[in-house]
């Protein structure tokens, strides 16, 4: 069995080959494959510089190095590093619905609120206590005036496992 989400599941040579057959894949050359041919192109030709070629193999992803990649490939070269650092669009869009679903349905309320709620708490170790529940519960009502507050912690401990792979790497819930 393998984790997936390790941060060293894939090593420097893994995350090379995968970024070279993506890269070669939508016809994008590596510097050193582009100065080879120099003579012949024109100055506005993308290709992927060595030092953000680097930078790629220090990042750490938000879907997984493969996705980004691909992505990345696809039509968003000229972000380079940029790309990995910066939030996917797909990522955006999804806590946006994630967020206007949750007028009318609580669950999705819920997940919202949570993120709002480990976002706010950044510094603080993710312990669910009394003060992580206060806290949720004045966001939640908040952000959806019309929904009920009364939650206990059994609903924070229930949902926050449901927030993961998508958007929490790991939680741990002490019972």
């Amino acid at each position: 069995m393998c984790d997936l989400d390790d941060d060293n599941f894939y090593d420097t040579n893994d995350k090379k080959n995968i970024l070279t057959f993506h890269r070669k894949k939508n016809n994008i050359p590596s510097e050193d494959e582009w100065i080879q041919r120099q003579t012949k192109q024109t100055s506005t030709e993308v290709y992927l510089k060595k030092s953000v070629e680097a930078d790629l193999f220090k990042e750490k992803t938000l879907n997984g190095f493969p996705w980004t990649c691909a992505s990345l490939c696809k039509g968003h070269i000229n972000l380079g590093i940029r790309y990995f650092i910066q939030p996917p669009v797909d990522l955006v869009s999804d806590l946006d619905a994630l967020k206007m679903n949750g007028e009318q349905e609580e669950m999705c309320a819920i997940k919202y609120s949570l993120l709002v709620t480990v976002l706010l708490h950044n510094d603080d170790e993710l312990t669910v206590d009394n003060k992580y529940l206060k806290s949720f519960q004045k966001v939640i009502k908040e952000i959806y005036p019309k929904i009920k507050t009364d939650f206990t912690m059994e609903t924070l401990k229930d949902n926050l496992p449901k927030l993961m792979p998508r958007y929490l790497k790991t939680i741990t819930i002490q019972k």
